[in-house]
């Protein structure tokens, strides 16, 4: 993660790198058998060494569109801006 990370999640809520990581470890502090299924991936590149990719998410039945710009710094690829937008049924 970029330090300077930031994500927007689907309730519209906006989150810092620390609560992410925090809420990753609390959520995975045992093993955790999860499913996800990943649609429609595009990946564009918008300047040298930064790219938007954007893909569907179903988590079992949660239906979201996801974009996400990373960042190649010095051949490591770090996650900059994550946002989660939930699809109306």
């Amino acid at each position: 993660m970029a330090p300077e990370f930031s994500e927007i999640g689907a309730s519209g809520r906006k989150y810092s790198k620390v609560f992410i990581l925090d809420t990753l470890e609390n959520r995975h502090s045992e093993p955790v058998a999860e499913s996800y299924v990943v649609t429609d991936f595009s990946c564009l590149e918008i300047s040298p060494n930064l790219y938007f990719a954007t893909y569907r998410l179903d988590q079992a039945g949660r239906l979201s569109r996801r974009s996400t710009i990373w960042r190649c710094n010095g051949g490591a690829w770090q996650i900059v801006f994550h946002q989660g937008t939930l699809i109306a049924e």
